[in-house]
């Protein structure tokens, strides 16, 4: 039996492929956000700006945005990411190392560092994404 090929499968195809696409701006919009958050728990205004301009070109809708920052947020990894960084904070600020400030260590080195340092470093960030992707 042969499927026909007029109208009514050309516009299931476009449907199909509008779907897929606002998968990946979705999926898009929650590797940015989940960035974020881990770096810190409180946005910056410069993000906050980020974010509101990525949900409109991914058309990220409200409901999308809170379902994903409830996914997030409840997200131990990050949670425990977010630990670390203020324990790490605190350790450095107790130090009294001069010219510290608080999350000045961790932005600093992620200005520095370009992705294949990172990977040089024997952190392969594309196989951890990979990995966590397949498990999905």
């Amino acid at each position: 039996m042969r499927i026909p090929s007029g109208p009514i499968s050309h516009q299931t195809d476009l449907a199909d492929m509008e779907v897929q696409i606002h998968c990946i701006e979705t999926e898009a919009y929650d590797a940015v956000l989940r960035a974020f958050i881990a770096q810190s728990d409180v946005l910056s205004w410069g993000k906050e700006g980020l974010i509101t301009d990525l949900r409109k070109e991914l058309r990220v809708s409200d409901a999308e945005h809170r379902e994903i920052l409830a996914k997030i947020n409840s997200d131990d990894s990050i949670k425990s990411i977010r630990e670390w960084h203020k324990n790490t904070d605190a350790e450095m600020t107790a130090v009294n190392l001069p010219g510290f400030e608080p999350n000045s260590i961790g932005q600093v080195s992620r200005k520095k560092l370009k992705p294949g340092q990172i990977c040089a470093a024997g952190f392969n960030y594309k196989n951890i994404c990979k990995k966590k992707h397949d498990l999905k």
